[in-house]
């Protein structure tokens, strides 16, 4: 994972060369989830992770609060207008961010059918950023799985494509071998049930199904 990559830059006091990672997502219950997720994939353990959503009243934070947060973690995972708010009340300096990983990035892209330029939060960060001296940019890593709908065509693929990398300064790769795909995918429990009349007649093992169910094991 590249927040362990990029881990040394992490382990000095903040207030000398201590860097912070900054794990940003578009909704509040992602946060609770990668969270866990770099607690699980990543050498920190749950105190190194600060969760920030808007429901804690962050806005209303001085900076001396947030000062002892970026003291005491390593990673903080947020909303993305939190963010936003940081870095125009000026809470944390640009330098010391070591890496920007922007969840559900394709948020950032024009709106498709008008061509216009977007206000979402995370293009006015990479905007932020562009104003900065260059010394004093983060690594960017953005990540999604649903870069276009289904009924986009290959022309307006390129150009979000384009766009992306454009905003994000940086470069729109994708897994091509399917092998690695299913290291990290999940494979359904496959279960094949033949309806007959005669099964209508004997009962069928409805309650089979929605245990399963509960599980999350199947879907209907």
């Amino acid at each position: 994972m590249l927040i362990s990559h990029f881990s040394h830059e992490l382990e000095p006091p903040y207030d000398e060369d201590g860097k912070r990672t900054f794990f940003l997502v578009p909704s509040r219950p992602l946060v609770k989830q990668q969270a866990a997720e770099i607690v699980k994939k990543s050498r920190f353990v749950e105190s190194n992770v600060g969760q920030y959503t808007g429901d804690m009243n962050v806005d209303y934070w001085s900076k001396d609060v947030w000062l002892e947060h970026l003291r005491t973690k390593k990673v903080l995972v947020m909303t993305r207008q939190i963010f936003l708010n940081m870095l125009n009340a000026a809470v944390v300096p640009l330098n010391k961010v070591n890496l920007l990983i922007f969840d559900e990035a394709h948020h950032a892209a024009p709106k498709a059918k008008k061509s216009k330029a977007t206000n979402d939060p995370y293009k006015l960060i990479m905007d932020f950023i562009d104003s900065r001296p260059e010394s004093d940019h983060p690594r960017i890593l953005g990540l999604t799985a649903s870069l276009i709908n289904a009924n986009s065509s290959a022309v307006a693929l390129q150009k979000t494509i384009s766009d992306l990398e454009r905003t994000y300064k940086s470069s729109c790769t994708s897994v091509t071998d399917l092998d690695d795909v299913r290291k990290y995918a999940t494979d359904p429990v496959e279960i094949v049930w033949d309806y007959t009349s005669d099964t209508a007649v004997t009962g069928f093992d409805c309650g089979h199904i929605f245990k399963l169910l509960d599980k999350n094991q199947v879907t209907l």
